[in-house]
């Protein structure tokens, strides 16, 4: 029974992350309505002009759920998709957005996932994150001895639930 829930939210999770994928990519609005840049209008005092170069909203650090907060939602509301769960994906879903246009921000990226896959008590959260990093080192090919070393520290069942996932993508 324990299999079946967290294999039903690892699949949720990932529709959420792919989904929030290619709303991003299909809206090129979304890059223009991102806050992203800092621009400011009235320059009151005799301090330089502000510059007009876009700076990058810092990313704070990956946080999936604890396995306990899982399970306390999933106690509460059997029929619905934990809430920790489904904001992890969104978090997990924006950050892969960046890092997939960015061999560097990509790189900065595969230490959080490693530090998912490896230490995340919640299966379906950690095999989300192995899924991540193969999709960026099938994008950047430099990435490889990274994803070699995420599977390598991935325990068995992360693995088994990653390659259940894509099994299931046609």
């Amino acid at each position: 029974m324990r299999s079946v829930v967290l294999f039903i939210l690892a699949v949720v999770a990932i529709s959420v992350t792919a989904y929030l994928s290619r709303q991003k990519q299909d809206d090129p609005i979304a890059d223009l309505a991102a806050p992203n840049v800092v621009v400011r209008l009235e320059n009151p005092s005799s301090e330089p002009a502000p510059s007009w170069e876009p700076q990058k909203k810092m990313e704070k650090k990956l946080q999936p759920p604890s396995l306990d907060q899982v399970r306390e939602e999933v106690a509460h509301s059997a029929e619905k998709t934990p809430p920790s769960l489904l904001k992890f994906g969104k978090d997990l879903g924006a950050r892969m957005t960046q890092a997939l246009q960015s061999e560097s921000d990509a790189a900065k990226l595969m230490p959080e996932l490693k530090d998912c896959v490896q230490n995340t008590a919640v299966e379906s959260a950690a095999a989300l994150c192995l899924q991540d990093a193969f999709r960026l080192q099938e994008k950047f090919i430099h990435l490889n001895r990274e994803y070699a070393e995420i599977v390598r520290v991935a325990r068995p069942e992360v693995v088994e639930l990653f390659r259940s996932f894509s099994e299931a993508v046609p």
